[in-house]
């Protein structure tokens, strides 16, 4: 899946924003979904993205910081100059694209990697 696909899924998903907003959640979202991985599992997820995609997660993995569910949204919120009630929506909409996108073994491996208070948000990922 290439980079325009990737966003013209979240986009569909969203609905009610515009492409430009979508692109921006995407990239948002991948980057601190990166910081709350270790970083020889970002790596393995970039391995599966496009370029620009996988950098960012890639880039983003230098910084490895623990999220709560809450701090991980409010920090997409901040990124994205979205709403802190809208974030939930955007990321869960970016990761079922991104489940979409990797293999299920890569899903699983990193949904293992990440704080389990993020569980919810993968699961919304998973049901799409």
């Amino acid at each position: 899946m290439q980079t325009d696909e990737f966003v013209d899924r979240v986009h569909e998903r969203l609905g009610n924003v515009d492409r430009e907003q979508a692109r921006r959640s995407t990239i948002v979202t991948l980057r601190v979904l990166g910081e709350a991985l270790s970083a020889d599992e970002a790596h393995d997820l970039a391995a599966q993205l496009p370029r620009e995609l996988a950098d960012t997660v890639r880039e983003s993995a230098e910084q490895t910081t623990i999220y709560d569910h809450d701090t991980f949204l409010v920090r997409v919120a901040e990124l994205a100059g979205i709403d802190d009630g809208s974030s939930e929506v955007h990321a869960r909409a970016v990761v079922g694209v991104l489940r979409e996108a990797v293999t299920g073994g890569e899903f699983v491996t990193m949904s293992l990697d990440l704080p389990d208070a993020l569980d919810g948000l993968l699961a919304g990922g998973r049901d799409r």
